[in-house]
């Protein structure tokens, strides 16, 4: 029996078939990024073992745009990765031959300001931190999916289905992850100039091996959110709630997260330098032996939302990072931010980035304390088509890590990206 075709191939021959027809006037345009990209990383292991790593990372992206009516536009993306010197071989997110990242139909609805998108995309939702693009390793997630998007009156909305792309080694190869799914709505509610905008949103999320600190089982997880977040010429913040329910296993879910980052303007020359407090927690699971799952699951998350060197996930935490973001230049900009880090509840693990999430080994039980972790960053864009970032991490282990990551973990990134 032929294997049925996924959603993104389908979409790529419809696209190519159109773009070919000759009785359609095609008006597109051709672009992408070229990024290099080196980390220094000292035993990263977090208790598994890990060594120091000294990494290369090479990413190009190949995109065109176009329309073939008014009504009808499309969207090809192409992506090649690859990696050298990292010990013990190449992550899920480091390596890919050439493949298809994104294959997008946009039509327009016979409904007033209503889009239909059909294929291979990227989501992001919010501030990306339950679902992003994961833009700081190699490969950038996408799902195979359909999403609606419209408005009513001033308020934008839409609904989305679909499961992650899961990466392979060959080229055009890359398939749905059958055994996760996503699916939601979101809605932005615009409130005053002064009082910002309120996001509100439900997702219904699937993953049949879901793994956390008591064992592996099917985890079906229901989360319903609000973002609140304005920026004014003084005062900046972004809060948002989420709590969730479901079932893993035979267990029940209960868990929620409360995350904020506020910021504050201060004149300094010519300029302003914001200082910013970011806070959050995310629930965990107080008895690993009863019939409840407390531990928050940030679904699809940004890595780096608490520092490029993205060793934590937000999930059984309590974290507090105070920083501050200097402007030397129209095109110079530093950061520095210090991050303490403590488990909610003492009896599940510490979790690592990669999705899903990971529990660090022989973690569970232990002291709250996870540790602190100090960033310094700076971005330099001499040119609008030219980036290039450095970063410096230094993550000091608490006594919950004490005995699984005795030594400091250093991280050096070096970013350089070509635009055109």
């Amino acid at each position: 029996m032929a294997r049925r075709p996924e959603c993104a191939t389908l979409v790529a021959g419809v696209l190519a078939a159109t773009l070919a027809a000759p009785a359609c006037a095609f008006d597109g345009k051709v672009g992408g990024s070229l990024r290099e990209q080196v980390e220094i990383i000292s035993d990263d292991g977090l208790g598994s073992g890990g060594q120091s790593d000294r990494v290369l990372l090479h990413r190009l992206l190949l995109r065109l745009d176009g329309s073939v009516s008014p009504t009808l536009r499309g969207t090809l993306e192409f992506d090649a990765s690859a990696q050298g010197g990292r010990n013990g071989g190449s992550s899920p997110v480091d390596e890919s031959e050439p493949d298809l990242h994104q294959s997008i139909l946009e039509w327009d609805l016979p409904v007033a300001a209503t889009q239909l998108r059909v294929g291979r995309q990227e989501w992001t939702l919010g501030s990306g931190r339950l679902v992003s693009v994961r833009d700081g390793p190699n490969i950038r997630r996408a799902f195979d999916a359909v999403q609606l998007r419209g408005r009513i009156g001033a308020t934008p909305w839409r609904a989305f289905l679909g499961r992650p792309v899961r990466n392979r080694d060959g080229s055009f190869d890359d398939r749905e992850d059958r055994s996760q799914h996503l699916g939601g709505f979101e809605m932005s509610l615009p409130l005053s100039t002064a009082a910002g905008t309120l996001e509100l949103y439900a997702l219904d999320y699937r993953h049949d091996d879901a793994e956390f600190s008591s064992g592996n089982a099917r985890e079906r997880r229901r989360s319903v959110g609000a973002r609140w977040h304005a920026r004014g010429p003084v005062f900046d913040f972004n809060t948002e709630a989420v709590v969730q329910d479901g079932e893993w296993g035979d267990a029940s879910i209960r868990a929620w997260t409360l995350a904020s980052d506020a910021g504050w303007q201060v004149p300094l020359g010519s300029r302003h330098a914001r200082v910013g407090l970011k806070a959050d927690v995310a629930s965990g699971d107080g008895d690993p032996d009863d019939s409840r799952l407390q531990t928050f699951n940030a679904l699809y998350p940004n890595p780096s939302y608490f520092s490029d060197a993205a060793l934590i996930a937000p999930a059984n935490l309590i974290d507090l990072q105070p920083n501050v973001g200097l402007p030397l230049s129209e095109s110079m900009r530093l950061y520095a931010g210090w991050n303490l880090l403590w488990k909610h509840r003492r009896a599940d693990a510490v979790y690592t980035t990669p999705v899903p999430l990971t529990p660090v080994a022989g973690s569970a039980g232990r002291a709250r304390w996870i540790g602190q972790q100090a960033q310094c960053s700076a971005q330099w864009t001499p040119r609008e088509f030219v980036s290039v970032e450095a970063s410096y991490v230094h993550f000091r282990p608490g006594r919950a890590l004490s005995s699984l990551q005795e030594q400091p973990i250093d991280f050096l990134q070096l970013v350089l990206t070509l635009s055109f």
